[in-house]
């Protein structure tokens, strides 16, 4: 598959990721760096490194959790899961990354992969690997 690179104003837009250990600490805080200012985590249980300042949803995911979305990310710990959410999303027309699936598909990924990036003043440099995060960061 191939790849459109991008950078996306996340100022403004609700942001919901869905999962709530250390995939989405990472998420939320690469989101918060780059101006996002409304993102909704929803899992049972949270992570207390979630930054304040994000709406906590504690309770199972369910469709509705997507309402007013424009960005959505899936990286439960359940493959069932993060395939409900990618189909909830793409129902409701919103892009969605798939952090689970890993192994260099980006068709499973959802719609996206969030690239390694390196921000020096007003230069970002982003790499992506073909879905390996690892030897995108080690690059």
């Amino acid at each position: 598959m191939y790849a459109y690179p991008l950078m996306l104003d996340v100022s403004q837009r609700l942001i919901v990721i869905v999962g709530g250990g250390a995939v989405a600490v990472r998420k939320a805080a690469g989101l918060l760096d780059a101006g996002a200012t409304r993102i909704r985590v929803v899992a049972p249980e949270i992570s207390n490194d979630l930054a304040r300042g994000i709406e906590h949803v504690k309770d199972n995911y369910r469709s509705d959790h997507l309402n007013g979305a424009s960005l959505v990310f899936a990286a439960t710990d359940h493959a069932d899961v993060n395939a409900q959410v990618v189909r909830d999303a793409h129902a409701r027309n919103l892009l969605v990354g798939r952090a689970d699936a890993a192994d260099g598909d980006l068709d499973a990924l959802g719609d996206f992969a969030t690239p390694a990036k390196f921000t020096q003043g007003p230069v970002t440099v982003a790499v992506s690997a073909g879905g390996n995060p690892a030897l995108a960061a080690a690059i």
